[in-house]
């Protein structure tokens, strides 16, 4: 019989079961395999998977299996969770993020650290709970070494502790805690809930990186900590519904200079080093029925809703265009520097529409 380690709250099947390995002083592949399965499976949320775990004496929580991305009736390259689906590499980078106060409770409450389901999502940002940024804990291109994750969290439990990891805190945007309030199974019904949601959420950020046009004419990068910008402004005119999609487009077109003047050039900077989806992808088909031809008619916007990689550095606008940057940088888990973060004053949300785009980057 296997004495388990103690779930925390969204913790993921891998962490649980890479914790409950590293109290057996094994590796997570080693104690899979003793216990009949592999690692791999586990990664892949299979039944089998913990099917064999329980049999050797290994419960699974019920809440862990929940936290868990599945590819038991996902499809081909896809994986279930929380009841939705995403391509599997989505949830499946190489870059394994996290937020180093939840791991730092995770201390304080005398257990070992742990991953948290959400954390796989790439459009999370954000931990509601602390509001302060994931950020980068490590890097691993092969899966099981990534995903057996204690040893790791181990060797950076002074980096923690001590404060080095620690991001400058920020205040969650409407579509942080939209999307929390999805992948609990909740919601406030607004138009974009009728969609799947991993298409829903890149066309927020495509969307919204099309309309930081109004702020900006000079497109650069649109870096990774700065993402949450163009996810906000774009959920805060989509969920609003085609009305306000259309509204927001027209407005892209009349930005005076040329560039404007024509449809497909209108959006050609928000599509640039996204791949093309073909509209028979399961997503788009359901995604091209009611946004799809509305985007279609203004640049094709939405031909990438479904992409499992995010847009190139080219395709989008750095915020050091718009605001100041603060001094200092910051530097993430596995010593990549990123740049230091431009500051944004908080104001009412905008209604969505042409005149207020240019005051979109003050969020709710």
């Amino acid at each position: 019989m296997v004495t388990p380690a103690l779930p925390r709250p969204r913790e993921t099947l891998a962490s649980f079961v890479s914790r409950t390995a590293a109290a057996y002083h094994v590796d997570a592949a080693t104690f899979s395999t003793d216990r009949e399965t592999s690692f791999l499976a586990v990664i892949s949320g299979t039944s089998t998977a913990v099917d064999a775990l329980e049999a050797f004496g290994c419960p699974i929580p019920d809440d862990v299996i929940g936290w868990s991305p599945s590819k038991d009736r996902a499809g081909k390259a896809a994986r279930l969770f929380r009841d939705h689906s995403f391509p599997s590499k989505v949830l499946q980078p190489p870059a394994m993020r996290g937020c180093v106060e939840c791991l730092r409770q995770d201390i304080d409450c005398s257990v070992a650290m742990a991953m948290r389901g959400h954390w796989l999502v790439p459009h999370v940002t954000l931990c509601l709970e602390h509001e302060i940024p994931l950020v980068t804990l490590w890097r691993e291109s092969s899966p099981v070494p990534r995903f057996d994750s204690a040893p790791k969290l181990a060797a950076l439990a002074p980096d923690i502790l001590s404060g080095n990891l620690f991001p400058a805190p920020r205040a969650a945007t409407g579509f942080n805690r939209w999307l929390d309030a999805r992948l609990e199974g909740n919601g406030d019904g607004n138009w974009l809930e009728q969609h799947p949601l991993h298409a829903a959420c890149n066309f927020c950020l495509m969307l919204g990186t099309s309309l930081l046009r109004h702020i900006t004419s000079a497109p650069s990068s649109l870096t990774d900590e700065d993402k949450w910008i163009a996810y906000n402004l774009g959920f805060q005119v989509a969920k609003d519904g085609e009305a306000a999609i259309r509204t927001a487009l027209q407005g892209l077109q009349d930005i005076p200079g040329g560039l404007m003047t024509d449809p497909e050039k209108s959006f050609r900077r928000c599509t640039i080093g996204w791949p093309t989806i073909p509209l028979t992808t399961p997503n788009m088909m359901i995604f091209g029925g009611s946004c799809g031809h509305i985007c279609q008619r203004h640049g094709r916007l939405v031909s990438a809703m479904n992409s499992s990689v995010s847009p190139s550095p080219s395709a989008v606008c750095t915020l050091s265009e718009v605001r100041p940057r603060r001094p200092g940088s910051t530097r993430d888990a596995c010593g990549k520097s990123s740049p230091p973060k431009a500051s944004f004053q908080r104001k009412a949300c905008p209604t969505p529409g042409k005149s207020s785009m240019r005051d979109a980057l003050t969020l709710c």
